[in-house]
């Protein structure tokens, strides 16, 4: 079926035709069966038209998960629309600049949430689905109009969200290619779709990827509210058996402060991915060995898809590892003038695929990330080891040169995050007063911080040019509206931690 597809949402149709009564949504006490969803979608489609929405127009979904959400996505592409995932944590100020950038005609929002005052907004509320059932017809995108597409912003962990071009046909010969790299682990399967427990914001590029992928494959979504409370997150992820869940970095940590010692947390469960930003290795080792045997590691970008998967089988092996090249994907370590380098050696990670997308929505300058002679650079520094497994070493970008050392941030987390008292770290460069830069580690202590004895490790773990010359604690480390970690607010944040308690941040050493 797939080979025919040229819209996301013709898979769905091909579901209701073929699986009529098989449930594709769940929420709360409601199912929807494909049939069902495929006529709401269809609905949907024609009130779109009601509103002046039209294919080609740049529109913003802020909402959070829900039933309606998947409907108004989903519709919104049928029709072509250029659709943007936005996340509901996007304060006004962020929430304006987007809606500039990209020109929205219309913002999508649940009420009460507030919007940037020069756009259109639709509220889509409780009272939305009956209006919905009100149209009859289906409206999808002329295919003699072109290739439809959508945006994937990227998470703003580095700087300003950039708008990624995604083609309908790009997201269907991905799902192609993992379909048939990956359908022997369950991750993927249209011939026994699993249950999709829906947990991350669509707004985050990833989740909504892996999403629309278990959608064209017939699988059955189950959409889990926002919780209040962790632990509800855990429970309700226990209901399901055979169960695929893509989730965040933080929530692992959830999931690894529950475990029972000689007991799986999740032992039914089908298969765990996480994604957006690599665990540490003894973190990786823990999900395996406490929450569930079939945990995977993701690492992938807005504009090419999957980069590389780590399977159980290679966790024990390779936890520093974000694992292999997923099939298709072309992917090199090279220097600063683009030539290759060999095993072992950190470099500038590049890629390219036939699926990879290769432009901007607004064109930009984006230094080390972009597209640069048919390969798309992601600015992160990376290395193969001998055996092809990639390693992550950090930005490009967050690279600290001190003295003429360059150091890399990446490793001086590992070796702090081994120390029993540290939770989270993330370490940047400060500016100096004589113009170079300084090494701080912002710390995430488990309890009260153990400052001396983290400073010792520091001197006997790291070479002199590379210990921090300062450590700042906090309780908690800024994030994006993703959830990834916000490098700028850091370095912000540990300033501010550093000037509030200098006998705190006193020096770890440094010769």
């Amino acid at each position: 079926m797939a080979s025919a597809w040229t819209n996301i949402t013709d898979a769905i149709f091909d579901h209701a035709r073929a699986k009529p009564t098989a449930v594709a949504l769940v929420e709360g006490p409601t199912a929807l069966t494909f049939l069902a969803f495929a006529d709401l979608i269809a609905r949907t489609s024609v009130w779109l038209t009601q509103q002046k929405i039209k294919s080609g127009d740049h529109v913003g979904v802020r909402m959070t998960n829900s039933a309606d959400h998947l409907i108004l996505s989903l519709a919104l592409l049928r029709i072509g629309a250029v659709k943007f995932e936005l996340s509901p944590n996007h304060t006004p100020k962020q929430l304006e600049a987007i809606t500039r950038k990209f020109s929205f005609s219309t913002l999508f929002v649940e009420p009460p949430m507030k919007t940037y005052r020069g756009a259109r907004a639709i509220p889509i509320d409780i009272n939305w689905r009956a209006e919905i059932q009100q149209c009859d017809g289906d409206v999808r995108h002329d295919d003699t109009s072109g290739d439809p597409w959508f945006a994937n912003l990227t998470s703003g962990s580095t700087g300003e969200s950039k708008g990624v071009v995604i083609h309908h046909s790009q997201m269907i010969a991905r799902y192609r290619e993992y379909l048939a790299g990956y359908g022997n682990t369950g991750i993927l399967s249209e011939k026994d779709p699993p249950t999709v427990l829906m947990v991350g914001s669509m707004s985050f590029a990833g989740f909504h990827a892996f999403l629309l992928y278990q959608i064209l494959s017939g699988a059955k979504v189950v959409v889990l509210p926002e919780f209040s409370r962790f632990y509800d997150i855990v429970r309700n992820f226990s209901y399901y058996d055979d169960a695929v869940a893509m989730i965040m970095p933080d929530l692992c940590s959830v999931f690894l402060s529950c475990v029972q010692k000689g007991a799986l947390l999740f032992p039914r469960i089908r298969a765990l991915v996480s994604g957006g930003q690599p665990l540490a290795p003894e973190s990786k080792r823990a999900m395996l060995t406490g929450v569930t045997a079939h945990y995977h590691e993701l690492y992938g970008t807005s504009s090419a898809g999957w980069v590389s998967v780590l399977h159980p089988e290679d966790m024990a092996r390779r936890s520093e590892s974000v694992g292999r090249p997923v099939p298709g994907m072309e992917v090199e370590i090279v220097d600063g003038e683009g030539n290759p380098l060999p095993a072992n050696t950190v470099g500038r990670l590049r890629l390219r695929s036939a699926t990879t997308s290769y432009n901007y929505v607004v064109p930009e300058e984006t230094g080390e990330e972009g597209y640069r002679d048919g390969w798309f650079y992601p600015g992160d520094l990376a290395m193969f080891d001998s055996s092809r497994f990639l390693h992550l070493k950090g930005r490009v970008g967050d690279i600290i040169t001190r003295n003429g050392v360059e150091i890399y941030p990446a490793e001086v987390e590992a070796l702090l995050r081994v120390h029993a008292s540290v939770s989270e770290v993330v370490v940047v460069g400060l500016p100096t007063r004589q113009g170079g830069r300084e090494v701080v580690a912002l710390v995430v202590a488990k309890g009260e911080p153990q400052h001396e004895d983290l400073v010792q490790h520091c001197k006997t773990s790291l070479p002199a040019e590379k210990r921090p010359g300062a450590l700042a604690y906090t309780d908690a480390l800024p994030r994006t509206a993703n959830g990834k970690i916000d490098r700028g607010k850091v370095a912000e944040q540990a300033l501010r931690a550093i000037r509030r308690t200098q006998s705190r941040a006193r020096t770890a050493g440094r010769a």
